[in-house]
């Protein structure tokens, strides 16, 4: 059994919404245990169902007066039903998910696009459970939608695989040997969704893997429509932008299937009045030699290896002078020379990605990331301030503004 306690995705914001929804899940459950002390169910309370056919059972939370019984349902019980749970193993596996892969999703959506995100995923979730014929048991009553948050995580979790396919999620192994271990997001996620595939095939136990199914899909698609459309930014590795870096890479790589020295532009055959157009430009051999190195460089980091793309990158500074690559691949092997303790060379990368990319959404950040390396690791305090200077801080974060600041008083 593999465990998620973690995830190695650093957050641009204290998470909120994360641990409200967390913290109501548990006092609903809080409740339940306090009016079990005066013989009060409150599952019994809340879910008392009567048949007069066979599908007429009722979740419903909402009206006053707490009066459940003979009613029919109601379209907000898909979202009331994402707040109970039917015993205290649900809640904290539920809880676990949402604490794990909750606060980098909202991370990005934001405080209230996140909310609304999740509500309505688990309002999809419980809504194709229902669709799909899915039934669960509560108390020996067969009740819809689906009971629990396990529909909204799932979204959420879908969303994560979207976002964040190449992060790294920390887990607790429980199977005759125990340790925490470290694999990849998109290996945890894909193998949770296959097991739910497996289970719904199967027809066996009373687990709503339909609602599962469902809010994976949901949370898949809209991330992905969300990155299409540029409503939230894109990073260099959420799984749109490596759909179509891997598009380009295809094409570059159909570019290069022969000697560039062969390849020349496509110019026009004739000019004005019948006068001959300009004569087609061969490359020259270093030209070619340049380009391949640039290639090994976007190879090894499409294949995830950036210790080999640092090493080739290295390199090809080495023996042609300063390089930037496409913009995520230049922000990737600047982003591990700095994780690998290389400052000098990631100061470098870092400069070469803000002079070529001055207005992308990043630079702002990469300009304090930069300046941080110049104040505190390589004694340029006036690099670093030129840095400060040309930064947008009206861009940052809140806590990016607080570094910023927080530099200047040091270079002070």
């Amino acid at each position: 059994m593999l465990i998620p306690i973690g995830v190695d995705r650093p957050k641009k914001r204290p998470t909120v919404i994360t641990y409200w929804l967390i913290a109501v899940c548990i006092l609903v459950s809080l409740a339940e245990l306090l009016l079990l002390r005066f013989n009060v169910s409150l599952h019994e309370k809340l879910f008392e169902v009567t048949f007069t056919g066979t599908e007429n059972g009722i979740l419903l939370l909402w009206p006053p007066g707490w009066d459940m019984v003979s009613q029919p349902f109601r379209f907000w019980q898909l979202f009331t039903s994402q707040f109970l749970h039917a015993d205290l193993l649900h809640l904290l596996g539920n809880m676990l998910f949402l604490f794990v892969f909750g606060p980098a999703v909202e991370d990005r959506l934001g405080r209230i696009g996140f909310l609304a995100f999740y509500l309505l995923g688990g309002a999809a979730a419980g809504g194709m459970h229902m669709l799909a014929g899915g039934e669960q048991t509560v108390y020996g009553y067969l009740v819809p939608p689906a009971l629990g948050a396990s529909g909204a995580i799932s979204a959420v979790t879908g969303a994560f695989l979207v976002m964040f396919p190449k992060a790294d999620i920390k887990t607790f192994f429980l199977f005759f040997l125990l340790g925490v271990f470290t694999i990849p997001a998109w290996w945890f996620i894909a193998g949770s969704i296959a097991l739910d595939i497996f289970w719904s095939a199967s027809g066996e136990g009373t687990v709503a893997y339909e609602a599962h199914l469902g809010g994976y899909f949901y949370g898949a698609l809209i991330s992905v429509l969300l990155l299409w459309r540029r409503i939230i930014p894109r990073e260099p590795y959420d799984l749109f932008t490596m759909g179509k870096q891997a598009r380009r890479r295809r094409q570059f790589r159909e570019l290069t299937t022969k000697p560039m020295s062969d390849r020349v532009w496509d110019a026009p055959r004739g000019g004005k009045d019948g006068k001959e157009g300009p004569k087609p430009r061969r490359v020259s051999a270093r030209g070619e030699a340049e380009m391949k190195a640039r290639g090994a460089v976007h190879e090894s980091i499409e294949a995830g290896d950036l210790d080999e793309a640092t090493r080739r990158y290295l390199k090809l500074v080495d023996e042609f002078g300063a390089q930037c690559l496409t913009r995520d691949g230049q922000l990737a092997v600047a982003n591990h020379l700095h994780a690998s303790g290389d400052h000098q060379h990631a100061a470098l990368a870092y400069r070469q990605f803000t002079d070529r990319y001055r207005a992308d959404a990043e630079t702002n950040r990469v300009r304090l990331m930069h300046a941080v390396l110049l104040a505190r690791y390589l004694n340029d305090p006036i690099g670093a301030e030129r840095e400060l200077d040309a930064i947008e801080n009206h861009k940052l974060s809140s806590d990016e503004a607080e570094l910023a600041s927080t530099l200047r008083e040091e270079l002070a």
